[in-house]
């Protein structure tokens, strides 16, 4: 385990892990949603962090919104959930409030999917194919070589506007990040509820499915959509912008 330091914050990382290793290494994580979330967050906020992983966003935002501000982080995969709370322990942060849940569209327990090739790739959809960067590999490939690696397992699952409801933060949410490996839908579906309470709300989502009935999903509340440069400036998207597949934002006029 290695540490490394950021700005206000240190992050003990299992560097043999694709996404730890890319943490440890890299100068900015995602510098487009990192300079997004420096932008628009500030003190006393409260953001939501779908798809933790081990914590660096969380924590990120921690520090922004200071101690009278919220973070909550869901993390279903059990390895990120106790390095999250490592990190989170390290810190002596006490404004994050973890959650051992995934995200989706109601209350009860679904089948989450893990990708031994990328520890931040689990996901509610079962997967085609594995992936790790440009690299593709069949179910069959990926049952051989980790043969010892349980590829599946049951997960508590809740809607967002259920957990935003029982922690009093109706309509309070002024950012969430999703990150769920092509479950995006689900949970969106599980927003709506907040999608009407909060007209401040913005919203950063991974696509990596068909972003179209994203896309319809956000409209029909009223939220424009936007993509992300380099330096977390968030640029309108127009009408047959055939971008690639990224990180978009969503948020009210």
């Amino acid at each position: 385990m290695l540490r490394r330091s950021f700005e206000n914050f240190v992050m003990e990382l299992d560097i043999s892990q694709k996404i730890q290793r890319q943490l440890f290494y890299l100068k900015m994580y995602e510098p487009s949603v990192s300079n997004f979330i420096k932008k628009n967050l500030g003190k006393n906020d409260v953001f939501m962090d779908i798809g933790t992983h081990v914590g660096y966003y969380s924590m990120l935002v921690s520090r922004i919104v200071g101690e009278g501000g919220i973070v909550v982080s869901l993390e279903p995969e059990t390895k990120n959930l106790a390095r999250l709370s490592n990190n989170i322990s390290v810190n002596n942060i006490k404004n994050i409030k973890i959650l051992g849940v995934a995200a989706g569209e109601s209350e009860g327990v679904a089948d989450f999917y893990i990708n031994p090739l990328n520890e931040g790739g689990g996901s509610l959809l079962e997967f085609e194919k594995y992936r790790d960067g440009s690299d593709i590999y069949d179910k069959s490939d990926i049952e051989k070589k980790y043969k010892s690696v349980p590829l599946h397992r049951k997960v508590p699952v809740n809607s967002p506007d259920n957990l935003i409801a029982s922690l009093d933060l109706s309509g309070k949410i002024n950012l969430i990040k999703i990150d769920t490996e092509g479950a995006e839908l689900k949970v969106l579906r599980g927003c709506i509820k907040e999608f009407g309470n909060n007209n401040n709300l913005k919203i950063i989502c991974e696509v990596s499915t068909d972003r179209k009935p994203v896309f319809d999903l956000v409209k029909q509340f009223g939220f424009d959509i936007f993509r992300l440069n380099e330096v977390g400036e968030a640029i309108k998207l127009k009408d047959g912008d055939d971008s690639p597949k990224t990180n978009y934002v969503f948020k009210k006029s």
